[in-house]
């Protein structure tokens, strides 16, 4: 009887260490980029270039008040974002909008960081879009 239980325990905790493992949205995930190319991360995500020492992560979305597609707004709206973005020892957050009349871009040790858009955009039937399904599609540059 004793056995039965145990097996069933054991099976439960693998189930659900399988679950948590496919998770692909946790913040430790990384993946590279080239300085001077447009990628893409996921809130959470962290990107790093092999070319020099520059770390970017996705830290979250601060707001998305951007007008849903197909419908006519007096404003086009603004999504910010949180970024952090490190080179060895010194690190920034940094804020960057999608709205042109805004900072879309900062410019840290040397190299300028660019939100180029924010995916995916409001739709009218889908108002509020999932933490885990935004995308920001990123540039790095180095600043002459």
């Amino acid at each position: 009887m004793i056995m039965k239980y145990t097996k069933q325990l054991i099976l439960l905790i693998f189930g659900t260490l399988l679950f948590v493992s496919c998770d692909n949205h946790f913040p430790g995930e990384s993946r590279d980029f080239k300085i001077g190319e447009e990628f893409d991360l996921r809130v959470g995500q962290l990107a790093e270039t092999n070319g020099a020492s520059i770390t970017i992560q996705f830290m979250e979305i601060l707001e998305d008040s951007r007008c849903p597609a197909s419908l006519m707004c007096f404003w086009a709206g603004n999504a910010k974002v949180s970024m952090k973005i490190a080179e060895g020892n010194s690190e920034r957050m940094l804020e960057l909008n999608t709205h042109p009349d805004m900072k879309q871009s900062e410019i840290f040790q040397g190299y300028k960081l660019q939100l180029i858009a924010l995916n995916p955009y409001p739709q009218k039937q889908y108002p509020s879009i999932p933490k885990e399904d935004y995308r920001a599609t990123l540039r790095v540059d180095l600043v002459d």
